[in-house]
């Protein structure tokens, strides 16, 4: 059974070389068609046909979950940035993903003009266009759109703040993680043996059932951001900074109104929610003196929030891990068996955690015509077997999604 990636299916189809051909030319084929026209912006049936080109070349170079992004990406931008997931500490991959990054952002911005022009759309004309009968398909999708244009800075402004964002925001992330990455200590396991092991490893001694084994590893772990936390106060300091200068350039009230906007939300239901848990603050109070008592502790050190309570000490093997979430998608649905089988049979799953590479889980496609790549960092733990569950779900509706525009 492969527990690593297998990103063959990203080469497929001729070199990177001749991707790259592809990926400009059919990005120079949409802006040649439609950057001096202006037209869709009149004739609900020339957008739809906009639309529908537009949507065929985000289907195989734009981040389809983003309506809102400006970014390009092949096959070639998702391997490396794949290949950067699982080996953080090798130049040679940064630079090439670096590379090929500069290059999808100058095309995503070659192609800017159009949903800016879309954001430009007089109110009048808008309520036009979500009502058009020939324009349906995409009436969410233009929703979305003309509920931004009020934050849109114009194109000149758009490709600055696209340009910036990797300096701004994604090199400080990726110095931190590419740090981390790195690190290694010595702890006492299960068996009572000393082994050397990875941060995602001590994030599973964590919440052993032994307290000397995850009182160690908490020492281990702190050790690790004690090292970095000078030069993570600057990188947070940074970020927070470029954040409160987009959000005043954007005209955002809020820090959190661009996410909202993002995720389809509206902020007067998130504020309810806030308002609901705080107000019941009380309840996680009790909860965690309950489950001090119970482990016979006079009080729970910040670490030990995630430990069990009861007789869970089994390991659980990748290979168990499957048969149980095999089980249980067999009871919801056979499309979903079927699809988590396609992950596994593919070589769609990263397993066990390494030196270098990223912690903690995720699911991720970027674009309709690429494969959904699955990471995990199995420690054989409970909450590694409900952590695959969890990405395998995001998975599924990667799928899914497929059959939509």
């Amino acid at each position: 059974m492969q527990t690593e990636w297998n990103l063959s299916h990203l080469e497929k189809g001729g070199g990177f070389e001749e991707k790259r051909k592809e990926w400009k030319d059919a990005t120079n084929i949409f802006v040649q068609k439609w950057k001096a026209r202006k037209d869709y912006l009149e004739d609900p049936r020339v957008l739809k046909e906009a639309l529908d080109d537009y949507e065929k070349w985000s289907g195989f170079y734009g981040p389809s979950t983003d309506e809102f992004s400006s970014s390009s990406a092949s096959d070639e931008t998702y391997y490396f940035w794949l290949k950067t997931q699982i080996n953080q500490i090798d130049p040679e991959l940064k630079a090439k993903f670096n590379k090929v990054d500069e290059f999808a952002k100058d095309l995503g911005n070659s192609i800017s003009f159009f949903k800016i022009n879309l954001s430009c759309i007089s109110p009048e004309r808008q309520k036009e266009f979500l009502n058009s009968i020939e324009l349906y398909k995409y009436k969410h999708f233009l929703d979305r759109v003309f509920q931004k244009s009020k934050h849109i800075l114009g194109e000149m402004g758009e490709k600055i703040m696209d340009l910036k964002d990797s300096s701004s925001y994604s090199y400080w992330e990726k110095m931190i993680f590419g740090f981390l990455s790195k690190e290694e200590r010595e702890v006492t396991n299960e068996e009572g043996s000393i082994i050397k092991v990875t941060m995602e490893d001590l994030l599973g001694l964590l919440a052993s059932k032994n307290k000397q084994i995850r009182d160690e590893a908490a020492r281990a772990f702190n050790s690790i951001l004690i090292k970095y936390k000078d030069v993570a106060e600057h990188e947070l300091n940074a970020i927070l900074e470029n954040k409160k200068v987009d959000d005043k350039l954007r005209g955002f009230s809020r820090p959190d109104e661009e996410r909202h906007l993002g995720d389809d939300i509206k902020t007067e239901t998130v504020d309810s929610l806030i308002k609901a848990v705080t107000k019941r603050f009380s309840i996680a109070h009790r909860y965690y003196k309950l489950k001090a008592k119970l482990l016979g502790q006079d009080k729970l050190e910040y670490h030990e929030r995630v430990v069990e309570y009861g007789k869970i000490d089994k390991n659980y093997s990748y290979e168990e891990a499957i048969k149980i979430i095999r089980r249980v998608f067999v009871g919801l649905d056979k499309e979903f068996e079927d699809i988590f089988n396609m992950f596994l049979e593919k070589g769609l799953v990263d397993v066990y955690p390494k030196k270098g590479k990223r912690g903690g889980a995720f699911c991720v496609h970027i674009s309709k015509s690429q494969p959904t790549y699955i990471m995990l960092n199995h420690t054989q733990k409970l909450k590694d077997v409900t952590t695959f569950a969890h990405e395998v779900g995001h998975g599924i509706n990667n799928e899914l999604t497929r059959k939509q525009n």
